[in-house]
């Protein structure tokens, strides 16, 4: 398999968070739909701590947007429901899937959605959402997912993953970094895993405990100085936004893309859902597109005729 960790000779497809636009986010269901049906090559997700230490998967610090957290677990003191809070027992009780049936139906009707449940096409939801499909996700039987259960099935499935540990929730001392190498590491997936992160303490952390596993920078603004943040932090990808309002790229795009992977850095862009970005961003060489819509991007891939690319990772050393 042609890892997206190790060569870029052509762009891969990245389902954002799975593929969120036709199963609930950061779920084994979304995940696997991703591989199976939109032709995705990796997955990225989004990793926190549980109160007992256990690496749950979830982008949001609090559980109400995309779980019934608010009527099965009694609030945090001061309020609120951050996953923080809980233990991993009482977060794999929660419904991770009702939520979206609500968000799909919502858009169907014209209703406020997430922005990229408006962006499907009548033809894409017959191909990918499908009447069972609904009725398992309103089910109460789609949960979140541990790492480690994520980690098995995708060391099973020859499936790459792209693992973002998030900026404000994650220990400033590197215990969140710490267990997912770890588990990277036990579930033999270290060549077929990226980490990525926007907070660059969290990816020199990283760096202490695995001096060879590929990390990447996010960035959502533009940054000065890219090349030598990334050598600084031992860092072979970076990660750049590609979409208002965060755009990381800026003016001369093409450019900047053709100087960072000349220099020997992987280059993947979020969140791209337009098919015409797709095109341009795949004519520049870029490594890999993030998409709520992998099978835009798997599509625009098949179309387009890209030039040969030797883009390989450059050595790391431990800081």
């Amino acid at each position: 398999m042609l890892s997206l960790l190790h060569r870029c000779q052509t762009t891969r497809v990245i389902a954002h968070r799975g593929a969120r636009a036709y199963a609930p986010e950061n779920t084994q269901a979304a995940f696997e739909k991703a591989v199976t049906l939109t032709g995705a090559d990796a997955i990225e997700l989004d990793v926190q701590l549980s109160a007992d230490g256990v690496v749950m998967v979830c982008h949001d610090d609090t559980l109400t947007r995309t779980t019934n957290a608010a009527h099965k677990l009694p609030a945090a003191p001061g309020g609120g429901y951050p996953l923080h809070h809980y233990s991993a027992a009482q977060l794999l009780q929660l419904d991770a899937g009702s939520w979206f049936v609500k968000a799909h139906q919502d858009a169907l009707q014209g209703r406020p959605a997430p922005a990229y449940l408006h962006q499907r096409q009548a033809d894409e939801l017959h191909c990918y959402l499908s009447d069972d499909d609904l009725r398992h996700y309103g089910s109460g039987s789609v949960t979140l997912p541990t790492l480690a259960s994520v980690l098995t099935w995708a060391q099973q499935a020859h499936v790459e993953l792209n693992i973002e540990i998030k900026e404000g929730t994650s220990p400033a001392d590197g215990t969140l970094a710490q267990q997912v190498v770890a588990l990277v590491q036990r579930h033999g997936m270290a060549h077929h895993t990226l980490i990525s992160s926007f907070s660059r303490q969290q990816l020199q952390h990283l760096r202490k405990w695995d001096a060879q596993l590929p990390i990447a920078l996010l960035a959502d603004r533009p940054q000065a100085h890219v090349e030598e943040q990334l050598r600084a932090l031992g860092a072979n990808a970076y990660h750049p936004g590609c979409t208002p309002p965060d755009d990381a790229l800026g003016d001369a795009a093409e450019a900047h893309i053709a100087q960072w992977q000349k220099a020997g850095f992987a280059i993947t862009l979020w969140t791209c859902n337009d098919k015409s970005h797709m095109a341009r961003w795949i004519d520049a060489g870029v490594c890999g597109i993030i998409s709520d819509l992998p099978n835009r991007v798997r599509e625009m891939v098949m179309q387009q005729t890209t030039h040969p690319r030797k883009i390989a990772y450059p050595a790391t050393t431990e800081n």
